[in-house]
């Protein structure tokens, strides 16, 4: 009778062993599951914020190159502007000169 208790408790134990064994095998390859997993969806965040700088850089990009042809054409303009007002100061001045000229030349001839 000790014998069958012996063997059964030998027996319950061997078994509890078998069970702790299987369930940290299962509670390993969980954990190893899980860290595949985090490991995917860290590389999936990452490309993903890869893009997304790629995207905002070519949007920094054409956001400059817009501005810049959009202030190459206000300078444009403001040179035109520039050149007119010159323009129209010298023929100004051209013609003030003319007028004294021919003043100074009529008076000669007077």
């Amino acid at each position: 009778m000790i014998e069958e208790q012996l063997k059964k408790i030998l027996a319950t134990e061997a078994e509890a062993d078998k069970i702790e064994a299987d369930a940290r095998a299962e509670a390993e390859k969980i954990i190893a599951d899980a860290h595949a997993k985090a490991k995917e969806l860290i590389a999936q965040a990452e490309a993903r914020a890869q893009r997304r700088l790629q995207e905002l850089r070519a949007q920094a990009e054409a956001d400059g190159k817009a501005e810049a042809e959009r202030l190459t054409q206000v300078q444009e303009k403001l040179l035109q502007r520039l050149r007119k007002r010159y323009n129209d100061l010298h023929t100004k001045v051209v013609k003030e000169a003319d007028l004294e000229l021919a003043s100074i030349l009529a008076l000669a001839k007077e």
